[in-house]
C-alpha cells in the first residue's frame, strides 16, 4: 500500500510539473531517482562580455587557476524565505568561507531528492532571491571596484542586460561526495551594447586586458572550446562554453604542462 501510494504521488508530482514548469521536467523526473538522497544545488548568472569576437573572462576567485565569464551564484533574500527550512536547506559553505568571500545567502546547498521539486517551485516563481541584480551586484563588486575604478562606478546602474539562454544540468549521480547527485542552472545574459556606458565599461576592460592585467584575458571562441589559452598557461573553466551553448560541459581541461619541464 505505502509504495502504491508513493507512485501515486511520484506521477501527480510529474502531471503537475510537466504543465507549470515544462523546462525542469527532466531535471524533477531524475530527481525522484534520488528521493531519500542528497542533491546539491547550485544556481548561477553568467555574463557574456565580448569585443572584436573575443571574449573578456576572469580570474575565478574561489579557483584562480581557472578563468570564466562574469558571473555568480544567487543569493536569496537577506530574510530566509520559509521554504528553505521546509525543505531542510543545508547550505554548502562554512563560516570562514562566507567571511572570506562574502558567500552569505548563496543559493548553493544541499536538499533532499524528495524536496527537490518544491525547490523548483519556489526558485522559478522570482520571489524570495535575487533575479538579474545578481549580475549588477558581480559587475560593482568584481569588476568596476576591483578592475576598473572609481570613475565607472556610477554608471552601473544604466547597464542593460539581455537573457539569452537557460541552461540545466541533472541531477547528476556524482561519486566520492558527501552528496549523491548534483543540480545546476545557469541563466547566460548578454550585456546590451546600445548603451554608451556598456561600451565604455567593455572598452576599458579590454584595455587593462592587453596591458597585461593578469585577473583578466581575452580569448577566441576556439580557445573556450579547447579549455585554454593558445599559450596554454591559462586555463578556462568548462561551463565558459554555456556562453555558445546548453550541451553538457561538466570535464576540466589537462593540466598545463611546461615547455621547460623536458628540458
Amino acid at each position: 500500500m505505502l509504495v502504491l501510494k508513493l507512485s501515486i504521488k511520484a506521477i501527480w508530482v510529474l502531471i503537475k510539473y510537466g504543465f507549470k514548469h515544462q523546462e525542469n521536467f527532466i531535471p524533477v523526473v531524475k530527481s525522484l531517482w534520488h528521493f531519500n538522497k542528497k542533491i546539491r544545488i547550485s544556481v548561477s548568472a553568467i555574463l557574456l562580455f565580448e569585443h572584436e569576437k573575443r571574449y573578456i573572462l576572469v580570474q575565478n576567485h574561489h579557483r584562480p587557476e581557472f578563468y570564466a565569464p562574469i558571473g555568480g551564484v544567487y543569493k536569496h533574500t537577506s530574510d530566509r524565505p520559509e521554504i528553505l527550512d521546509k525543505i531542510e536547506w543545508n547550505a554548502d559553505y562554512t563560516t570562514n568561507e562566507v567571511k572570506e568571500n562574502d558567500m552569505k545567502n548563496d543559493l548553493r546547498g544541499v536538499i533532499y531528492g524528495k524536496y527537490f521539486p518544491n525547490f523548483i517551485d519556489w526558485f522559478t516563481s522570482r520571489r524570495g532571491r535575487e533575479n538579474e541584480q545578481c549580475l549588477y551586484r558581480e559587475i560593482r563588486e568584481e569588476l568596476l571596484e576591483g578592475r576598473v575604478g572609481k570613475n565607472h562606478r556610477d554608471k552601473t546602474s544604466n547597464f542593460k542586460i539581455d537573457l539569452i539562454r537557460t541552461v540545466i544540468e541533472g541531477p547528476n549521480s556524482v561519486t566520492d561526495k558527501s552528496y549523491h547527485a548534483q543540480f545546476r542552472h545557469f541563466d547566460i545574459y548578454r550585456l546590451d551594447l546600445t548603451c554608451d556606458e556598456s561600451k565604455d565599461i567593455i572598452s576599458t576592460l579590454q584595455d587593462r586586458a592587453s596591458k597585461g592585467d593578469n585577473s583578466l584575458i581575452l580569448v577566441t571562441k576556439e580557445e573556450i572550446n579547447e579549455g585554454r589559452t593558445n599559450c596554454g598557461d591559462k586555463a578556462i573553466a568548462p561551463h565558459t562554453k554555456y556562453l555558445f551553448s546548453s550541451k553538457w560541459h561538466g570535464n576540466e581541461p589537462a593540466k598545463y604542462q611546461s615547455m621547460n619541464r623536458h628540458q
